[in-house]
């Protein structure tokens, strides 16, 4: 999530500073209806707080005063709401994809079917060496250690953002190699 304003926002700004107070009484005014607002489109009153509570922050930071403050306060609450759901959208998408293969591997364990995983898993250790250093970690952590995405964030100290990016890599890496027959 960028703390630079779109060029919307922007469009919002004075381009001289003659009074920043007005749009921080008017977060303060406006925090109900924000929630409100947020909550509508969120479905969920906790991160509505969350992100107003984002908006606040960004908004109080910038260098420049509102032309128009309650618009300028609603439309970045719309564009973190959408950066939200969008984020939400993806993290699912990844549960999705590690999920799946782990419930169907159920089958009969035979001699064949090990030195088929044994080769396998040769394929993709020589596959990891040729990765980013930190999306192997990522993965290893993931797959062979059974990590979470926020205990790997927390041990590696990166955002949850950035681990999702890293297994999506993973995986991507993974399908391409699956697609050119390399298993």
């Amino acid at each position: 999530m960028s703390s630079a304003p779109n060029r919307l926002e922007t469009s919002l700004l004075e381009p001289s500073e003659p009074d920043r107070s007005a749009l921080l009484r008017t977060l303060v005014e406006v925090r109900a209806d924000l929630v409100h607002f947020l909550a509508r489109r969120l479905t969920c009153r906790s991160t509505a707080e969350d992100i107003a509570q984002d908006v606040f922050l960004r908004l109080s930071s910038l260098p420049v005063a509102a032309r128009h403050p309650r618009a300028l306060i609603f439309r970045t609450a719309s564009n973190l709401a959408f950066n939200h759901r969008r984020d939400e959208k993806r993290q699912a998408e990844i549960r999705a994809t590690m999920i799946a293969p782990a419930e169907s591997a159920v089958e009969e364990r035979t001699p064949e079917r090990e030195a088929i995983a044994l080769d396998l898993l040769r394929r993709l250790a020589r596959e990891l060496a040729h990765w980013p250093e930190r999306t192997r970690e990522v993965f290893i952590l993931n797959r062979y250690d059974g990590l979470n995405q926020r205990e790997i964030a927390e041990r590696l100290h990166l955002s949850s953002t950035s681990i999702e990016r890293h297994m999506a890599r993973a995986i991507r890496n993974i399908a391409a190699l699956a697609a050119k027959g390399g298993w």
